[in-house]
């Protein structure tokens, strides 16, 4: 029973964790060192995290739900032109509905918290040129995107392979 509930044989999950802090959900995750695929819902949505309606640099911590597949790059006098492998080959980020109080947390502030995160997470500050720490970054994002927004999911291109994402009002069409 022991081998059959070791969380290292998870290789995908699926999590919504609406009422954990940010320490709980590190704690949580960090048994799942083997992950390759992740479907996190409502991102951003833990108790100590407020929406950022204005991005400030200090309001970034790491993406809590990836902390245990945090990836270092090779040191600097290493072979640069080998790039290190995935760190996920799926991230799938659902963003339903915001909460009261997370109204103006716009489409755009959301992918750069997000993007930022996910940075700090799985690139060293030396990132191997030409190597992407997620392989496909899929973003369902359910609020009104403002046609302005339409495009604010490329900021996750120094970050993913291949970036897919819909909306509500990709659905209606």
């Amino acid at each position: 029973m022991t081998r059959f509930l070791n969380p290292k044989r998870f290789s995908t999950i699926s999590i919504d964790m609406p009422s954990w802090d940010i320490e709980e959900i590190a704690l949580g995750m960090s048994v799942f060192t083997e992950l390759r695929a992740l479907r996190v819902v409502n991102p951003l949505h833990y108790l100590d995290c407020t929406p950022p309606t204005v991005l400030r640099s200090h309001s970034y911590t790491a993406f809590p739900f990836l902390n245990a597949l945090a990836q270092t790059n090779p040191p600097f006098d290493d072979d640069r032109r080998n790039p290190s492998p995935l760190v996920l080959d799926v991230l799938w980020l659902v963003q339903q509905d915001y909460k009261v109080g997370y109204e103006e947390h716009t489409y755009s502030s959301w992918c750069k918290t997000i993007a930022y995160q996910l940075a700090l997470t799985l690139c060293d500050s030396r990132p191997v040129a030409g190597a992407k720490p997620i392989g496909v970054l899929r973003i369902d994002y359910m609020p009104t995107i403002r046609d302005e927004e339409r495009n604010a999911h490329e900021i996750f291109a120094e970050i993913a392979e291949v970036v897919k994402w819909s909306s509500r009002e990709d659905a209606a069409e």
